[in-house]
Order: structure tokens, then C-alpha cells, then sequence
């Protein structure tokens, strides 16, 4: 069976909610990668990422990339590579991995954890430069989709009512 072909790949930002300081798995960017409809499957084996558009890249961590294979419900199931703590010095990053590709669409989901002390009203963003797959450098569509996330306060944790019984 011959492998099967890139197709195209594209970087998607549907969900542009405000992030709460000090939370976790934020969905930042969608990054769909098609590939042929039939043939065996080639691995994606890179990701080349930067936070573009972020106003202070300390205000993050945890940078992490999930896949949910040809299912475009955002998922923590299966991660891909490894587990950026925080930024590098640069806005631009690599996530290393290797995920055997399925036929068709396949969607990854680039999360970040925000700091618990990040500025509120400062915005997190995303581009999707590059990735590798089959062992090849492949260029997304759409990169840089329009749209960020802004950083919100905690919502305050409601409290049950004091009720006085009594005379």
C-alpha cells in the first residue's frame, strides 16, 4: 500500500472567550491537516509555533498540543510531544512528537495554561508557521487566523447562604 499524501493544512481560532488567569488547557489555535483519502499512513513529527499577537508571553505556560484525530471536538485525550513549560526567549517555538496520520482531516489543538499572576485585559494568541509530516516541511493556508483570547480575572467562588434560625 503507497503512503498517503499531504493534502493541505490550515490553523482555525473559533473559540475567542475570555481566559481566566490561572487556568489550564485553554484552546488557543485549531490546526487541521489533510491528508489523502486513502493510502498508509505518514507521521507529523513537528509542529513550528509562535505567540504572534500575545502581549506578554510570561503570561503563559504549559504549552501543550492535542490531537483528536479525524474528530473536530476538542479534546484532552491524546497529547502530541512534549510539554513546553514556558516560552524560550523567542515568541517562536518547536513541539516535537510523532503521530501517525489518519485519511482525511486530522485536527490538533495548541492549549496554553496561563499563569495565575498574568495580567488581566492583556490578550494570548497563536500562529501556525509550519509543520513536518512524512518528513516534509508543509505550510498552513491560514496561519495567523484573526481573533485572540483576552485574560480575565477569577470569578469569584459563590458561597452558600448564612442562614440565622432562631427567636
Amino acid at each position: 500500500n503507497s503512503p498517503m499524501t499531504f493534502v493541505s493544512a490550515n490553523a482555525t481560532q473559533t473559540l475567542l472567550t475570555k481566559v481566566e488567569s490561572g487556568s489550564s488547557n485553554n484552546r488557543i489555535l485549531g490546526m487541521e491537516v489533510v491528508t489523502s483519502a486513502t493510502g498508509a499512513s505518514i507521521n507529523l513529527t513537528q509542529f513550528d509555533l509562535s505567540a504572534n499577537g500575545t502581549t506578554d508571553t510570561s503570561n503563559i505556560k504549559n504549552i501543550k498540543i492535542w490531537y483528536t484525530g479525524n474528530s473536530s471536538t476538542f479534546a484532552t485525550t491524546t497529547p502530541f510531544g512534549n510539554t513546553l513549560a514556558t516560552l524560550p526567549s523567542a515568541a517562536t517555538f518547536s513541539i516535537t512528537g510523532s503521530q501517525g496520520l489518519s485519511n482525511g482531516t486530522n485536527y490538533f489543538w495548541l492549549t496554553y495554561d496561563i499563569n495565575p499572576t498574568a495580567t488581566v485585559g492583556n490578550v494570548i494568541d497563536a500562529e501556525f508557521i509550519s509543520a513536518i509530516i512524512g518528513g516534509t516541511p508543509q505550510t498552513p493556508t491560514t496561519s495567523a487566523p484573526s481573533g485572540n483570547r483576552q485574560i480575565r480575572a477569577p470569578y469569584c467562588a459563590s458561597t452558600p447562604p448564612i442562614i440565622v434560625t432562631g427567636k
